[in-house]
């Protein structure tokens, strides 16, 4: 073997990654001048990452109940 490389984490495909130079260069970029677009292009939101997840059935108040709740109450609050 002389390469081992990863084409694929979770979600993510190789054609996805940016360089640490390019995202650095992306920051400078809104930092100086406030152009957010490649920026924007390059960090996603957080959904993005659990996208090919089920979503939850859950309301929004069940869902915050749930996560504040220790795991063996969320059951009786459900109720």
């Amino acid at each position: 073997m002389r390469e081992l490389r990863r084409t694929r984490v979770g979600c993510f495909t190789e054609r996805e990654a940016v360089t640490l130079q390019d995202l650095k260069d992306a920051y400078t970029l809104y930092r100086d001048y406030g152009v957010e677009d490649l920026l924007r292009t390059y960090v996603k939101p957080v959904e993005y990452m659990v996208r090919h997840l089920p979503r939850s059935g859950l309301g929004t108040r069940q869902s915050m109940l749930y996560a504040m709740a220790p795991r063996w109450q969320f059951q009786a609050l459900l109720s």
